[in-house]
């Protein structure tokens, strides 16, 4: 079946779950992704798939709000969970990278959210 979408995404992730493990619980979170994908043109993502359940951020997400929700996912993720792993789908392949990494190509993909952020740091700190 040839799909215009992300299908070759999505069987990345549905293979990568398989091969490690993750997630244990919420395994129906999967099946949430492959809706994300399907109802956007193909994109490059980040996966994070943990203990209990996924979360997807597809770089190509318009609204400012979900791109601000999407990086502090990714740094709690990647300094409170544990189990978490990082994935990036660069529409050819699924490519494991780390937690900070994520952040960084999320920051370059909503950079106006990712300068929201640090300006919230800069005045907590103030």
């Amino acid at each position: 079946m040839d799909n215009p979408k992300n299908l070759a995404g999505y069987d990345a992730i549905r293979d990568k779950s398989v091969e490690i493990g993750l997630p244990k619980q919420y395994v129906t979170d999967i099946g949430i992704d492959a809706l994300v994908l399907w109802e956007r043109e193909d994109t490059a993502f980040i996966w994070i798939p943990r203990e209990t359940g996924t979360y997807l951020v597809p770089l190509n997400e318009l609204d400012a709000k979900k791109q601000a929700s999407h990086l502090y996912a990714i740094d709690y993720y990647a300094h409170h969970e544990e189990t978490a792993r990082f994935f990036y789908w660069n529409r050819a392949e699924l490519k494991e990278i780390t937690g900070a990494h994520a952040y960084r190509r999320a920051a370059l993909a909503f950079p106006i959210a990712a300068d929201e952020i640090q300006q919230e740091k800069l005045d907590k700190e103030a």
